[in-house]
């Protein structure tokens, strides 16, 4: 006699509103097989909690497991039966998150475009940890009036775009539901959202790969915003949320390197 328990509880850290990885096991002739089938265009990171009675893991799944873009049917563990004459289950718990949680090496010297037209200066209305909304975070507001043009700082793969909102407000928990964004995932692992874009204000689609200094958008007010601006920032995904950082922008002609600061305006001259 057998009996299987599957549970599977998926805590979505960056978006609600979709599984990131559909997990599902297949019955093997001396126990089960778990499964991953993930369809973004980045990476996921998950960490799996088994319970297990009478079967043994052929992988070790202690550690976050992770799950290469695109892929169906990824292996995590098979589970083999210790005793075929007893009852034998298993259940699982998981969290996940977008990206590649087991690599903490990217390239802190990326050299960054300005996301905005050339020959154009720009405010920063807000910086790093800055008062109104950035707090404890490494984010950068650029003062863009709407329909302005945004451009990828740096290129990469598009993973996620909303654009249908058309409405903004002042309350940092009802209207982040309203932002519309552009995020684009990086080669050595990082994120770039461009935030606050126009409704219907986005050039590109997930799965597009796009390159630095491609046009992307346009920029807006919506969701949590008090006035037209582009929110900038670019992160690393833990499996409790994220880890945002500090960049370096090309200004001026393009051979200048500055780090960015509020209340200062910069040029781009390429």
């Amino acid at each position: 006699m057998k009996f299987i328990q599957l549970a599977v509880f998926l805590f979505l850290c960056l978006s609600a509103k979709a599984d990131y990885v559909n997990i599902y096991y297949n019955e093997t002739s001396n126990g089960y097989q778990v499964l991953v089938d993930n369809d973004q265009y980045c990476p996921v990171s998950i960490k799996f909690n088994f319970e297990l009675k009478n079967l043994k893991s052929t992988n070790d799944v202690e550690n976050i497991v992770v799950i290469p873009a695109r892929v169906k049917g990824h292996v995590v563990t098979n589970f083999v039966v210790k005793n075929v004459r007893k009852t034998y289950r298993f259940g699982m718990k998981t969290r996940s998150n977008l990206g590649d949680h087991t690599t903490k090496n990217y390239d802190r010297d990326f050299q960054y475009h300005l996301p905005f037209k050339s020959a154009k200066n720009v405010l920063i209305g807000q910086g790093y940890n800055g008062n109104f909304t950035h707090h404890n975070e490494n984010a950068l507001d650029f003062d863009l009036r709407v329909g302005e043009e945004v451009y990828a700082a740096r290129g990469g793969v598009v993973i996620e775009v909303v654009e249908k909102n058309s409405r903004s407000c002042t309350s940092s928990h009802k209207c982040a539901n309203y932002n519309n964004y552009i995020i684009v995932y990086h080669e050595d692992g990082t994120f770039a959202e461009y935030v606050h874009l126009k409704q219907s204000g986005s050039k590109v689609k997930v799965g597009e790969r796009v390159k630095t200094g491609q046009l992307i958008g346009y920029s807006g007010k919506t969701g949590f915003a008090s006035g037209p601006h582009l929110h900038f920032a670019v992160y690393l995904q833990e499996l409790g949320g994220r880890e945002t950082l500090r960049t370096q922008f090309l200004v001026e002609d393009g051979t200048k390197l500055a780090s960015l600061r509020e209340g200062e305006s910069y040029r781009k001259g390429y």
